[in-house]
């Protein structure tokens, strides 16, 4: 008797944890085909609270033919929220903005991760872009990038390596070492 329990246990349990989820509202603006769509900052646009349930809206570059599904999951003090193209392949890109709408959150979160990074919550539509070339006494050339808050760095050295890193406000988040077979 105890087995024929424990085997009812399990061939419910999924039904019963699926039920206890708690779903999100999800949509995706059309695509908005600019010229330099990669000058929009990817960013969150906007957050506020309405009732009882978060809304974010994100900006995304993504292919133009684009179907997306979302999820979202809590973690201590941070917000996941991920997305994911459903759609077919294609080859031009535009700019979106998703908006989820998140039930029942009542708590100040620390970080948003969005597809596991950080963006910026900003008004700025615009990114802030520049880029600076430099040689290096030792003759290593050195690119540095600059858009908004993120910097990239890299250094060549002709005959052995390239370092490429990358800064978000002040703070070494990547960094690669790549040997250079042969010179560049």
């Amino acid at each position: 008797m105890i087995r024929l329990q424990f085997i009812f246990l399990l061939i419910l349990a999924p039904y019963v944890i699926l039920g206890q989820q708690k779903t999100h509202e999800f949509k995706q603006s059309q695509c908005d085909e600019i010229n330099n769509y990669e000058k929009l900052n990817e960013r969150i646009i906007k957050k506020t609270f309405i009732n009882d349930s978060l809304v974010i809206v994100i900006g995304i570059h993504h292919i133009c033919c684009a179907n997306f599904e979302s999820n979202y999951e809590i973690d201590d003090s941070e917000l996941l929220l991920s997305y994911s193209n459903i759609g077919d392949e294609c080859f031009c890109f535009c700019f979106y903005e998703l908006t989820y709408k998140i039930p029942i959150v009542d708590q100040i979160f620390t970080n948003i991760l969005i597809n596991n990074k950080p963006f910026p919550e900003t008004d700025e539509k615009y990114a802030v872009y520049q880029k600076v070339t430099d040689t290096l006494d030792d003759g290593a050339i050195r690119h540095r990038s600059f858009r908004n808050d993120v910097v990239t760095n890299q250094v060549i050295d002709m005959d052995s390596f390239k370092v490429i890193q990358l800064y978000r406000e002040g703070k070494l988040t990547y960094e690669k070492k790549i040997e250079v077979k042969g010179g560049m």
